[in-house]
């Protein structure tokens, strides 16, 4: 294996817990080369080592180009397209999960704002 020039691609169908992106992101260091610049791919059949690699990879400090997902590589040719659609998925619902939640937010404090404006035209009408 060559080490990784910025802007490439690196894929590893079996990663365990990511040791040859390890050892690819020191390489690139060791040449004065940026891992944040690499396109990470990992796949496994074991979650807990892709948990790990997930880890890993924020500790080694990969960037944010690191797409993992558990699959059986032999048994599905192209794991890597089906881990972007998911990590698309995974980011449009997070985007909704913020945008309800804000929405949420600002029903609450409309709320507040009535209550209290019930409350001071009740105080009002007692006096």
């Amino acid at each position: 294996m060559t080490t990784p020039h910025e802007g490439d691609t690196v894929q590893d169908p079996a990663v365990g817990t990511g040791g040859l992106f390890r050892a690819a992101a020191q390489a690139m260091r060791e040449q004065g080369r940026d891992p944040a610049t690499v396109s990470w791919y990992g796949a496994d059949i074991d979650d807990l080592a892709i948990a790990a690699c997930a880890i890993n990879s924020v500790l080694w400090g990969l960037g944010p180009r690191v797409v993992l997902c558990v699959a059986n590589t032999l048994a599905e040719g192209d794991w890597a397209s089906r881990a972007e659609a998911q990590r698309t998925e995974i980011l449009q619902l997070a985007e909704t999960i913020r945008r309800d939640k804000l929405m949420i937010h600002a029903f609450r404090t409309a709320q507040k704002i009535t209550d209290t404006i019930t409350e001071s035209a009740q105080a009002l009408d007692h006096e």
